[in-house]
């Protein structure tokens, strides 16, 4: 990536930066906190100008820790399915509060998620449902369903494909 233009080649294509994720589901600990706020000012330091991102793994579970590091957009994660491909049948509860969890634990920024129940996997083993299952547990339907709960409260959905190496996609 460019640190100067923020744009950078997607193949033939060129594409620009419109955010940079500074980790993924790091937990809190001082020595991870410090090890953030090195990224971000590594990061301005570069040239780097678009907005700072962070993705918390456990969205409300504990107190947020990384919700306050001056300069990142806080983002939590969202599975509402889970991860059982053995019963992609089943459907939980539509998943409500979404706004709600976010003005309680970070009013002061839009709400961020990162990840919105961004697949499933297939766990190893004998027993393992295999990625057929996984497919239609959160395929067409529940794209349709809970994109939809999700708007009805008031989230913005804006989908974007990324990689860790714009390089190499």
């Amino acid at each position: 990536m460019g640190a100067r233009s923020c744009v950078s080649r997607l193949g033939a294509e060129l594409t620009a930066q419109i955010a940079v994720q500074l980790e993924n589901e790091l937990d809190e600990s001082p020595l991870k906190r410090a090890h953030i706020e090195d990224l971000r000012d590594t990061m301005r330091r570069a040239g780097i100008v678009v907005p700072l991102t962070l993705n918390d793994a456990d969205s409300g579970v504990r107190e947020h820790r990384l919700d306050n590091i001056n300069g990142t957009l806080y983002g939590l994660d969202a599975y509402p399915f889970g991860f059982d491909c053995a019963r992609p049948q089943h459907w939980e509860p539509v998943q409500t509060g979404l706004q709600a969890q976010h003005r309680a634990v970070n009013p002061h920024q839009p709400l961020s998620i990162p990840e919105f129940q961004a697949g499933a996997f297939d766990p190893w083993g004998p027993h393992s449902p295999g990625y057929d299952s996984c497919r239609q547990l959160t395929g067409r339907a529940f794209t349709q369903v809970f994109n939809l709960a999700a708007l009805a409260e008031n989230v913005k959905c804006v989908l974007i494909a990324g990689c860790t190496d714009p390089a190499g996609c």
